[in-house]
């Protein structure tokens, strides 16, 4: 019922598709004069502050119990790609630029409920320049566990802007901050290491052993030439610090993207448009931990394990589920990661689970997710992996979907 310029479209539990945020214009100032933005053109509102959710068949509904200024309204330019995720109990959790929410859009006989559970950042200063905005990128790392990185902008200002105010022109974060929230629970914020640099414009993709990549960005709004980062870094979710990798060969900042791919690397293409540079080009990222050393000191890629086979393609929640391996390979643990699909540094479709499973020499019995409030209905990269971090080649399966 409304334009949704930047919305945030998410896939819930049971299958429909929540919409948030978003304008019906390209209003990308609001944080400059939020009133201007609110009841105007005689009433109608420039953004959309009402989160509407769509069910196959049926069509849009409003969740009119679910309105509010504070997680979705032009101050801080909040309807800018709010970040969300469902959580275990099926409710839906956001960070809108500072404002952490939650929302239940099956609260009030289907007309939904939001609630604001507080702000992301104690206010900060430049030498703690807040992780948060637009411009700064998030993913799932684990089952209920978010970790948010860089940003400090609130939207795309480059080096061609007349505008040349704070907000366009923001020195990045180093920030890196978990979130999490569990069954029920309230969000709680926790630190992690800071980045090895600062970054906006940059993505964070969740590799199938669980660490994170964050490729890309600037160190400065959206410039490119010398602000721009080319060197990626990993982020050990059992550590808590940080690794530089390789350089990328190409500037990757506003509109650039990142996706995992099937055999363990990452695609990142893209970059500019409006911005410094105009990238209509791909690289492929190839993690340490396809790499293996040999006693001479060789570096080569690792052997890997082999899935041979799987007992279902389109398994449902709750199964236990066979794969057949290429031989008794120690498999040290078995993840689940979320086919991607990535704008503006933010990426909707990306989690990471990790199965239960049992072995018996080249057969593996995996557990799958109990329900969609942990995997919501889509695909996924079923991936085997060994103690060093080495991981088979993804099997794609379809969790929660109709035939």
């Amino acid at each position: 019922s409304a334009g949704r310029w930047y919305g945030t479209m998410i896939t819930l539990a049971d299958g429909r598709a929540l919409m948030v945020g978003g304008g019906n214009a390209y209003a990308d100032s609001g944080f400059k004069n939020p009133s201007a933005y609110l009841n105007a053109d005689g009433g109608s509102d420039i953004i959309a502050m009402t989160p509407e959710v769509y069910s196959p068949g049926s069509g849009w509904t409003k969740l009119s119990g679910a309105t509010s200024r504070e997680a979705f309204g032009p101050d801080e330019n909040r309807y800018w790609y709010p970040r969300a995720w469902v959580a275990a109990d099926g409710r839906v959790v956001g960070l809108s630029g500072q404002t952490l929410w939650r929302l239940d859009p099956n609260a009030d006989a289907g007309h939904g409920e939001l609630e604001v559970t507080g702000r992301f950042k104690s206010p900060v200063n430049e030498q703690t320049r807040p992780n948060v905005g637009v411009t700064s990128s998030a993913v799932m790392f684990d089952t209920g566990r978010v970790l948010q990185t860089g940003g400090n902008g609130y939207r795309n200002g480059d080096a061609s802007d007349a505008d040349i105010s704070f907000f366009y022109r923001t020195s990045s974060s180093r920030q890196a901050t978990i979130l999490e929230f569990g069954q029920g629970s309230w969000p709680t914020v926790n630190e992690t290491s800071p980045m090895i640099h600062a970054r906006q414009w940059h993505n964070a993709t969740v590799l199938a052993n669980g660490k994170v990549l964050v490729s890309g960005g600037t160190r400065f709004a959206n410039y490119g030439g010398a602000a721009a980062v080319r060197n990626g870094e990993i982020w050990s979710p059992e550590t808590g610090q940080w690794q530089e990798v390789g350089a990328a060969s190409r500037i990757r900042v506003y509109h650039s993207t990142a996706l995992l791919m099937p055999n363990g690397t990452v695609l990142t293409a893209g970059g500019g448009q409006t911005g410094p540079v105009n990238n209509l080009d791909a690289e492929v990222f190839v993690p340490p931990s396809m790499f293996s050393r040999d006693a001479d000191g060789t570096v080569r890629l690792a052997e890997r394990p082999v899935i041979e086979a799987v007992t279902a393609m389109a398994p449902h929640y709750g199964e236990r589920m066979q794969i057949k391996l290429d031989k008794a390979w120690p498999i040290a643990s078995v993840a689940l990661n979320g086919t991607g699909n990535v704008t503006h540094g933010f990426d909707t479709g990306q989690r990471r689970l990790s199965l239960a499973f049992h072995q018996l020499d080249d057969m593996l019995e995996i557990e799958l997710p109990e329900s969609g409030s942990l995997a919501p209905p889509g695909y996924y990269m079923l991936t085997v992996l060994l103690a060093s971090g080495v991981g088979s080649r993804s099997v794609i399966i379809r969790l929660g979907l109709d035939a």
